[in-house]
């Protein structure tokens, strides 16, 4: 069994690590992930992964778990114990019969909820159909629903005036900056924040009125002792006449999100040296039959081009390749496949799986063992 016992006890790590048997029954869970799913470790512990997936994407999750050892990422849907679901992102590793996945939950609250990210989509949706000379009228006219969504979204949101003045923030907007509601009112950015601040944020709107579209960036800040990362939107607002009246902006700290993708990365670089480790070589083969990708314990000491020189020859330009284009096409087809070669003295197991690449193209994955040095076997 796959040692990953040390991935379960790094309680600085705000992402998901979940290892499953052969059957997709959870055999160890990290402590975030019972967290993020409102079950008991009790609960998880030996039910079916497939359990808690919604059944749409299911597909996904299995075309992952029996494709390839080295699994692209993918995102699915698993409900939470409240009857609502989160959407993770997830990598999963086939090592010897066991499946690992790491992965992080993409979006903060649930889908379904009176208190999810459903609630921007409501609010993208109600500005697409305004109509309004004065943007004002967005908060004071419009009906309780938007007025609802302006002001109790977790996100920040302000309003400016064609000439660049707030004329309406909400509570978020406040708590963050500090800047109220009665101090912002008819000011701009260079009356209520630093000079810099104001022309980031001046440079930013006029790239959105011009362009007429909304406008949406990640903005990294940093400070002496802290890193904070902002997703942003701006949306220029006109009125039926096409004339600008002003912009709303909204914005999410995603800092912690930024955090985990980070230490997720570590992991699974980690992970990925490790079946690197594990096999003596590990190769892709396009469309166009082309080897590409080499890696693997014997790339890295031999280099990959003398890999790739043996491999490109025995596959390819010997006279079993008719038989083992055979086999290429049958992994092609979704057919997981075994055959032996000959490597100078050894006798080298090659198995294929039918995968997919980073552009969603499919390619066939192929590792190499080496399980003899007697005797030549083919088939």
């Amino acid at each position: 069994m796959f040692d990953a016992e040390y991935l379960f006890k790094d309680k600085n790590f705000k992402g998901v690590v979940i290892l499953l048997d052969k059957n997709m029954r959870m055999l160890r869970i990290n402590e975030n992930f019972v967290k993020l799913q409102g079950f008991t470790e009790k609960e998880l512990l030996g039910k079916a992964i497939t359990d808690i997936v919604v059944p749409e994407d299911k597909p996904i999750f299995f075309d992952n778990a029996y494709t390839i050892e080295l699994s692209k990422e993918f995102t699915i849907q698993m409900y939470h114990e409240n009857g609502a679901f989160r959407y993770f992102s997830f990598n999963m590793y086939n090592l010897n019969g066991y499946f690992l996945l790491f992965g992080e939950s993409v979006i903060k609250q649930f889908a379904g909820y009176d208190y999810d990210t459903t609630k921007r989509e409501e609010l993208n949706k109600a500005l697409d159909n305004l109509d309004v000379d004065d943007i004002s009228e967005i908060y004071k006219d419009s009906d309780v629903g938007l007025r609802n969504l302006l002001s109790f979204l977790s996100a920040d949101i302000w309003i400016k005036d064609r000439l660049g003045r707030y004329v309406f923030i909400n509570a978020a907007f406040s708590d963050h900056t500090g800047v109220s509601f009665e101090n912002a009112y008819l000011k701009d950015d260079f009356q209520l924040f630093e000079k810099d601040v104001a022309q980031g944020f001046l440079k930013s709107d006029q790239i959105a009125i011009k362009s007429k579209q909304r406008l949406e960036f990640i903005f990294e800040s940093k400070t002496e002792d802290f890193l904070t990362w902002t997703e942003v939107t701006k949306i220029p607002v006109t009125n039926k006449d096409g004339k600008h009246i002003g912009i709303i902006g909204i914005s999410t700290d995603i800092t912690e999100l930024k955090l985990v993708e980070v230490a997720l990365k570590v992991k699974i670089d980690n992970i990925e040296r490790i079946l690197n480790l594990k096999n003596d070589f590990i190769f892709e083969i396009n469309s166009a039959l082309e080897i590409t990708n080499i890696r693997g314990r014997l790339a890295t000491e031999v280099g990959v081009n003398k890999v790739f020189e043996k491999l490109n020859s025995i596959l390819f330009e010997n006279d079993v390749s008719v038989e083992i284009m055979e086999k290429i096409n049958l992994a092609y087809s979704g057919t997981d496949v075994s055959f032996n070669i000959t490597c100078g003295n050894e006798i080298v197991k090659i198995e294929l799986f039918s995968a997919m690449d980073s552009d969603s193209k499919k390619i066939v994955c192929g590792f190499g063992n080496a399980i003899s040095n007697k005797g030549v076997q083919n088939g």
